[in-house]
């Protein structure tokens, strides 16, 4: 959804640069967000893959790139913190850093589970694929 609405911005801002009005850097910007939702997008969908396959290489661009992101989020937010402080009212600017601060705790929990499959699939592949517990012979023989 968000990548449909990135191209219909841009196409937009396209018109409008061909009757006259240029904002090239909004344009610009537009495209940045499109590509990045595509990035993800491929990244969210070999993640499924790979959860569904157990095969924990689809796993690593995931990891990849949200990992990348919420490191450049984090640098963006501690950025701008001190011009947001200066240009907004207080209450309003920091009700915008604690929800990116939240909201980039809730990415780097899920980049915490992802990783734990991850090793945990790695650690499958390495031992090689075994019985569930329930499906070996027992132990012990009853009398007939």
């Amino acid at each position: 959804m968000e990548l449909v609405t990135y191209s219909v911005y841009a196409e937009e801002l396209k018109l409008q640069n061909e009757t006259g009005n240029p904002n090239s850097s909004y344009r610009s910007l537009l495209i940045v967000g499109a590509t990045v939702s595509a990035l993800l997008l491929l990244s969210n969908v070999l993640l499924l893959l790979g959860v569904h396959k157990n095969r924990a290489s689809l796993l690593l661009p995931w990891l990849l790139v949200y990992s990348v992101l919420t490191c450049l989020s984090l640098i963006v937010i501690w950025l701008t913190v001190y011009a947001v402080f200066k240009n907004m009212e207080f209450l309003d600017a920091v009700g915008m850093l604690s929800l990116s601060l939240f909201k980039a705790a809730l990415v780097l929990y899920c980049i915490l589970v992802v990783h734990s499959f991850y090793c945990s699939l790695k650690e499958t592949a390495a031992v090689g694929p075994q019985a569930p517990p329930y499906l070996h012979a027992p132990a012990y023989s009853l009398p007939h």
